[in-house]
């Protein structure tokens, strides 16, 4: 496995909470404009993370297929 259950448990309350601050910005969003700009940035920083491992795992998917490729020629 290449995430611990940990890393799952925490990739995902990350999303959890990202979805519940989008969720609850997007109501205030008529009152308080500002709140864009915050929302934008709280996205950024929850989902960069998650975006690098993401990128992280097809990386090492590639270079498996790269070296499966390799010992087979």
């Amino acid at each position: 496995m290449i995430f611990s259950v940990p890393t799952i448990i925490i990739i995902l309350l990350a999303i959890l909470l990202g979805y519940l601050v989008y969720r609850d910005a997007k109501k205030k969003e008529k009152d308080y404009p500002v709140l864009r700009g915050t929302l934008v940035t709280i996205l950024t920083f929850l989902l960069t993370p998650i975006v690098i491992l993401f990128l992280l795992l097809i990386i090492a998917i590639l270079v498996l297929i790269i070296l499966i490729l390799t010992l087979l020629i």
